[in-house]
């Protein structure tokens, strides 16, 4: 472990996070693709037509995520020694802005997103940052787990619900209900 690593105690275990690496490039790109050809498949495309626009939406990502976040901490999630995921976040003064989270297939719907997710939550609470998130309004699954750790909405637009995280989390902060009307679609992945 480097002097730049650190380890993530939660709930469900400890998680190292260290800083993304040149090397890193192959488990991103089989990160990326765990997480949304699926829905490629679904739609029956051709493996070929799905390679190539794996390909150019990996680079995409890896551009739409580091233009407007210049500063942003781009981290790998480590469990075991292992690498199972990316955290991305920008530190926005008074706020922590989780960027994204993607973990791979293997180690979702087991808590551990939720668990990781809440203790960075806190860690940002205990700095007096302001924990916020943006998720599109599809990922479902994303938003209830977002809820459930202490998230509450402050807005919401036709793509994205927006979030604060707060620190009583066994309150109901009264937010405003989500509108998943329309949106009932079910997205694959962990990522915002």
């Amino acid at each position: 472990m480097s002097a730049t690593s650190r380890i993530v105690a939660t709930s469900a275990g400890d998680f190292t996070l260290r800083p993304e690496r040149p090397d890193d490039a192959a488990f991103l790109r089989r990160l990326f693709v765990a997480n949304h050809a699926g829905v490629l498949r679904d739609a029956g495309i051709a493996e070929p037509v799905i390679a190539d626009l794996m390909d150019v939406q990996f680079r995409s990502q890896a551009d739409t995520y580091r233009r407007p976040f210049p500063h942003a901490e781009f981290l790998i999630v480590e469990r075991d020694g292992a690498a199972i995921g990316r955290w991305i976040s920008d530190d926005d003064g008074d706020a922590e802005l989780l960027v994204d989270i993607a973990l791979l297939p293997d180690s979702q719907n087991r808590g551990l997103g939720a668990a990781f997710v809440a203790a960075m939550m806190r860690r940002a609470l205990d700095r007096g940052k302001a924990p916020r998130a943006s998720v599109l309004v599809s990922n479902l699954p994303c938003l209830k787990m977002c809820r459930r750790i202490g998230f509450r909405v402050v807005d919401q637009d036709d793509v994205y619900v927006h979030l604060r995280g707060v620190r009583d989390v066994g309150r109901d902060a009264g937010d405003p209900d989500i509108d998943l009307r329309r949106r009932e679609t079910r997205s694959r992945g962990s990522t915002l």
